[in-house]
């Protein structure tokens, strides 16, 4: 057991180590022992042998070296207070005098430093000086030593007895390396009582304890075994699958791999290399995964991968399931999307004028729009419209199973495939159409195989050396920017020019307003007739951040509660508040609805492309638009716009961008106009 030695002067004086024991206790418990040493009590050749050694004072240090077996272990702590006995110090009126006392001259002048440092800087602080009396002090600080205090003084604040610092408790942490969960837990809950020097570690701790926490448990869900260790192979973590594949009693807490396992299966997990390596428990197939942990590029540790063949085959089985569900049909034509707004409008005469092409397709839209009934759509539309379409989500698997459903393998390609081996589905779609849909989601290994497809029009199966000749066309869709995707290096970029040869860009709905009537109406059916005036205002003022599938949800919603008086749909459709109608009415001062709201859309085409427009361009634009503002006037509005948050403008060349917030005061101007 790690143990923690506390040194103080005298152990008549025992008040100040009886309070860093109960500080230590209250973080500790029984995890650490805590021993006390007095320096009074100190004899030759006597050695504190304890793993961490706390001092009061630097100027004890010299009287405690000769007494420690390794400097390295001595901590100087710093001390601070209890908030709730703090706080009462900043009612005092500012410039009263106040006395500070403590057991001595250097505690009294460190108690004053503190009592700056936490913000007492409003009251003129006089450190007690036994020789000196100044009656004129009625109000006295003192932490604990209430018995030192002069008797003149008509007031006293007990803050009590100083406690340790947050700072003094990580590096004890750090020195006696320790990862308890449970001591985690109580240093945040004293980290909360204490008024604390080092606010900013005590913050960064937190952080550090709460994100650990969240990858602890997203760790713990996963149903594959993680295992990660140092050079030693000594555990630093492991989740329950782990224990589970491997049959380790989930109460064993050894931290050393080797007694923790057999000799056969620490041997195994010994190799330099393991890549999908086979691995047999009980009868059970495991497939190992082993990687070198790299800091400042030296090698600190493993990290091991354990999946179990049967996980493997029912992902496999659920994943073909889905696709015999599709059918490898195309269910859906341009018939079957509603719309009469003009930039939906637009898409579709887009959408069907390359559908007549073989090139590869991206289909760009926020999460709900409608990707996949776009893709559907320009199939049925194409030349391969008799021929499979087949859809597959590329954020939906692990990257060994992808590969093997967009690939194929041979039979005995690996241990648990099928005996006739699989065709992956590319083959699947030969001659008709493939659907990438959540493509920025692609593991990187296998973008580089889907750019030789799009390159050589060849695949290979997984264990094969045999080229198959494909003829299939590519659809890709994605929520997300593979621009920025790119510049991470999360995307590689060759790929993303040879996806990116026919865009196609869902608008959302927010910009499509005209088209929500229609697609309630179709959405409830007969149940239309429920829609009240003043709920189909506010369908049409809602932003609707979930697009089609959220506007979908509420009208089953609504289908199921037409009939109650209130409640009626899921979410409140009603306007934010008055601010933004009174800001219109400031704005239309200065220009009309038409003016405001093409300004507006202009900022919007822009910012969409991530790009900004500069005042002369606007201007420019906006004349082409039949909206004649002068120079003026129009910097005018921009300062406004501005000033309320509508749009901002980035220092230098980038120009001025629309806000979330223009685009709703856009969207209000739609229903004025």
């Amino acid at each position: 057991m790690k143990s923690i030695a506390i040194v103080t002067d005298f152990k008549q004086n025992h008040i100040v180590s009886d309070t860093i024991m109960e500080n230590l206790k209250y973080v500790f418990k029984d995890y650490v022992k805590i021993n006390n040493y007095y320096i009074e009590e100190f004899k030759d050749g006597e050695k504190i042998k304890d793993h961490v050694v706390l001092v009061m004072l630097e100027n004890r240090l010299v009287k405690v070296k000769p007494y420690v077996d390794d400097l390295q272990k001595i901590i100087i702590v710093q001390r601070t207070i209890r908030g709730r006995e703090a706080y009462k110090l900043f009612e005092i009126p500012k410039e009263t005098k106040i006395l500070v006392v403590n057991d001595c001259q250097e505690t009294t002048l460190q108690m004053v430093a503190l009592l700056y440092q936490i913000g007492v800087k409003h009251v003129n602080m006089i450190p007690y000086n036994p020789n000196e009396n100044d009656e004129s002090i009625k109000i006295s600080i003192t932490p604990g030593e209430v018995h030192r205090v002069p008797s003149y003084i008509e007031n006293i604040i007990d803050v009590g007895h100083r406690c340790l610092d947050s700072y003094t408790f990580i590096r004890i942490m750090n020195m006696l390396d320790i990862n308890n969960r449970e001591i985690s837990t109580n240093l945040i809950k004293y980290f909360n009582e204490i008024l604390d020097l080092n606010t900013g570690i005590k913050n960064q701790y937190k952080d550090v304890y709460i994100k650990n926490e969240q990858l602890n448990k997203v760790m713990q869900q996963s149903n594959e075994g993680i295992l990660i260790v140092d050079n030693d192979y000594h555990i630093v973590y492991r989740n329950m699958k782990f224990q589970e594949l491997l049959d380790i009693d989930s109460t064993k807490h050894n931290d050393n791999l080797e007694k923790l396992l057999d000799a056969d299966t620490f041997k195994f997990l010994m190799k330099e290399k393991l890549n999908q390596e086979l691995l047999n428990m009980n009868n059970e197939f495991i497939l190992v995964t082993k990687a070198s942990l790299e800091y400042f590029g030296e090698r600190s540790g493993y990290y091991f991968n354990f999946r179990s063949i049967t996980y493997i085959k029912q992902l496999e089985q659920n994943m073909s399931s889905q696709l015999r569900k599709k059918g490898l049909v195309a269910r859906y034509s341009f018939d079957n999307i509603i719309y009469k707004s003009y930039k939906m409008k637009k898409c579709i005469e887009i959408a069907k004028k390359i559908s007549n092409s073989d090139f590869t397709v991206l289909i760009i839209g926020e999460s709900g729009t409608g990707k996949e009934l776009m893709a559907q759509s320009i199939h049925n539309y194409s030349k391969r419209a008799a021929r499979p379409f087949v859809a597959i989500n590329c954020a939906a698997l692990p990257e060994s199973l992808l590969e093997s459903e967009l690939f194929g393998y041979e039979r005995g390609a690996f241990t648990g495939a099928r005996k006739d081996g699989k065709l992956g589905v590319f083959e699947l779609a030969q001659y008709g159409t493939i659907f990438l849909d959540e493509i920025g989601d692609m593991p990187l290994a296998l973008q580089a195989r889907l750019l030789r497809v799009l390159q050589e029009k060849q695949i290979m199966r997984i264990g094969s050396d045999r080229v198959i000749d494909i003829d299939v066309r590519i659809i890709a869709a994605t929520n997300k920017n593979l621009k920025e995707l790119v510049r991470e290096s999360k995307f590689r970029e060759d790929l993303y020019y040879r996806i990116n040869v026919l865009p196609v860009s869902i608008p959302p709905l927010r910009e499509r307003k005209e088209d929500i009537i229609d697609m309630f109406k179709l959405f409830v059916g007969e149940d239309y007739k429920y829609l009240t005036k003043d709920m189909k205002k506010r369908l049409l003022d809602y932003e609707w951040p979930g697009n089609v599938r959220e506007l979908k949800n509420a009208a089953e919603y609504f289908i199921i509660m037409k009939e109650m008086n209130e409640g009626v749909l899921p979410f409140s459709l009603e306007y934010e508040n008055d601010d933004l109608q009174k800001d219109v009415e400031i704005l239309l001062d200065y220009g009309s609805e038409k003016e405001i709201y093409t300004l507006l859309d202009i900022l919007n085409n822009y910012t969409r492309n991530e790009t900004g427009i500069g005042r002369k361009k606007l201007l420019e634009k906006l004349r082409c638009d039949n909206v004649d503002i002068g120079e003026n006037r129009l910097r005018r509005i921009l300062s406004l716009l501005k000033d309320k948050e509508f749009v901002k403008s980035d220092i230098g060349r980038k120009g001025t961008k629309i806000t979330g917030r223009g685009i709703k005061l856009k969207n209000r101007l739609i229903n004025r106009m």
